[in-house]
């Protein structure tokens, strides 16, 4: 009789799951703006601004979408730690609404791939206390 072995087994996730993930979820351009507005609110924002280029300057290859808020921002350790964590569950972890004792609007952690359903590539830019 053989002996049982016990394994550790891992997932693997590539990225191109992120890229399918954002891509099948966020086609249309105003979900995907919605849901990057919700990061806004999750993040204690009271003020949004979106950017967008006018009809007749657009270019597939170059044009941009910028959102700004006025949230509180995040440290270094916070976008490793918890921002780039896909399917991140702020609730379950106990996380204290941000502003004005606001729930989070964000519920499945992946919000954040919202940009990549419209934009083949996203910049962040984040500080907090100045």
């Amino acid at each position: 009789m053989k002996k049982e072995q016990k394994r550790n087994y891992e997932f693997l996730v590539l990225g191109r799951t992120l890229e399918l993930l954002g891509a099948q979820m966020y086609k249309k351009r105003d979900a995907a703006i919605a849901e990057l507005i919700a990061n806004c609110w999750d993040a204690g924002a009271t003020e949004v601004y979106i950017d967008f280029p006018k009809e007749e300057d657009f270019d597939r290859q170059k044009s941009e979408i910028i959102l700004r808020d006025n949230g509180v921002g995040m440290s270094a350790d916070a976008v490793q730690d918890e921002y780039l964590v896909v399917g991140r569950n702020k609730r379950r972890e106990g996380k204290a609404p941000v502003s004005g004792g606001r729930l989070p609007m964000g519920r499945k952690g992946i919000g954040k791939l919202a940009g990549f359903g419209i934009a083949k590539k996203m910049r962040i830019y984040t500080w907090q206390e100045g």
